[in-house]
């Protein structure tokens, strides 16, 4: 008994694929690594937000209006760019327009920051998905000449997946600080060229040395944060000794790791709709988006009664 809790344990926070191969014969597979798990995703074109459910492998658009109308928009974004890839960023402000433009009731960066950066992913995915389609069908559909063809534009798929995923939550996270009117600086330089994802209220207040330390935070951006969370751990030497906070896509992680982030004070920032897949022991030390959001504003009005 005692092995098999802590078999469970171990794959708590790993991905597990679960393939049809006929109808009465399925495969299961089980990534248990940060890095097999950006592989798989990046390999498909997903994000952390697509894991939990079925994949629709049919395309998208399904006869209804709301789909039909968004295959309209993302087809317009696209074309926009003719036929040059667009950047991250770009994607990123994309899916909010496109978001924005979808007919029915919208999440507010204000109300509902946790549901709103969960909209902006997956439209996102559905944008980057129609780019590779337009960038890359008319080089696929003939074939191939050699097996060497074939990698180097399988490899350049993949790499340009893996870095959009990287950057992707990053920009959402970015853009609800500035609806929110959230002062921070992106990708400030602290010591030895280290480069927090976020820095509160700005990378000058992190270098004046009469700003209190109690003043500053910083966050980092993982879609996945199973192995990878104790990077952030020296990204500012005047927060060592305070609380780091790290903001994840990832669903779920076990219980010692969460101790164990907790003893490194790592608070980890999660959208609130995936704490119920952490271990309900640990989800009173989980933050949602929107907590973290009023933390930095609650600092900012201190600072400005000094």
């Amino acid at each position: 008994m005692a092995n098999s809790l802590h078999s469970c344990n171990s794959l708590t926070g790993a991905l597990f694929i679960l393939v049809q191969d006929t109808e009465e014969e399925y495969e299961g597979y089980f990534c248990n690594t940060d890095d097999t798990i950006r592989k798989f995703l990046a390999a498909f074109g997903l994000t952390p937000v697509d894991t939990n459910r079925l994949i629709n492998t049919g395309g998208a658009g399904n006869g209804f209006d709301v789909e039909k109308r968004e295959d309209a928009l993302i087809s317009e974004f696209i074309k926009t760019f003719n036929s040059k890839f667009p950047a991250t960023e770009e994607m990123a402000e994309g899916a909010h327009s496109i978001y924005s433009q979808k007919p029915g009731e919208k999440e507010s960066a204000i109300d509902s920051p946790d549901n709103l950066l969960l909209e902006w992913t997956a439209e996102e995915y559905k944008i980057f998905r129609a780019a590779e389609n337009a960038e890359y069908m008319d080089v696929i559909a003939p074939g191939f000449k050699s097996v060497e063809d074939f990698v180097k534009v399988a490899n350049k798929v993949l790499n340009r997946r893996k870095s959009r995923a990287g950057k992707s939550l990053e920009h959402h996270l970015a853009t609800l600080f500035d609806e929110n009117k959230v002062e921070y600086t992106a990708q400030g330089v602290t010591e030895e060229n280290k480069k927090p994802d976020f820095i509160f209220p700005s990378v000058e207040a992190y270098h004046d040395p009469t700003f209190l330390v109690e003043d500053l935070c910083t966050l980092a951006a993982k879609t996945t944060c199973k192995d990878r969370w104790r990077q952030i751990l020296n990204e500012a030497d005047r927060l060592r000794d305070d609380y780091k906070y790290l903001c994840t896509l990832q669903q779920g992680i076990s219980a010692n790791q969460l101790t164990e982030m907790e003893s490194e004070k790592v608070i980890l920032v999660v959208p609130q709709k995936y704490h119920s897949v952490y271990p309900k022991e640990k989800r009173n030390q989980i933050w949602t988006v929107h907590r973290f959001i009023t933390h930095v504003k609650e600092m900012e009005e201190k600072t400005k009664l000094y």
